[in-house]
């Protein structure tokens, strides 16, 4: 196999962004149980979840914001944090922090329609 080099993960849901490096992670939950001596005797994982991270430079105006849902290879999360930061010694920057679950597909804030 083939060694790769440089962001070779696509992405879609972000415009204006050249991206500098993205993080690609997976958690889950445990439960344990014990016996009388403590030791493990079993351990389930449930709640899992997916996450992905974004640092790049700002290319033009960024039209993303916490809340918005990307793509990220072929899965899709939430941005839970946006953060842009700029600087008068340095190109102006943004970090994307978002989530999704396995086998789920995100959905935006909801507003509440009229009467709810």
């Amino acid at each position: 196999m083939a060694r790769q080099f440089g962001i070779i993960t696509t992405s879609a849901g972000v415009s204006s962004i050249v991206i500098q490096s993205i993080q690609i992670g997976s958690s889950v939950e445990t439960a344990q149980a014990m016996d009388e001596l403590g030791n493990i005797t079993d351990i389930n994982g449930y709640g899992a979840k997916k996450s992905v991270t974004i640092k790049g430079l700002v290319d033009g105006s960024v039209s993303a914001d916490a809340g918005d849902i990307i793509t990220v290879g072929s899965d899709s999360y939430i941005i839970t944090s946006f953060q842009k930061s700029e600087s008068n010694t340095g190109y102006a920057e943004v970090d994307v922090t978002a989530e999704g679950a396995p086998d789920v597909t995100p959905v935006g804030p909801q507003t509440p329609s009229a009467g709810e």
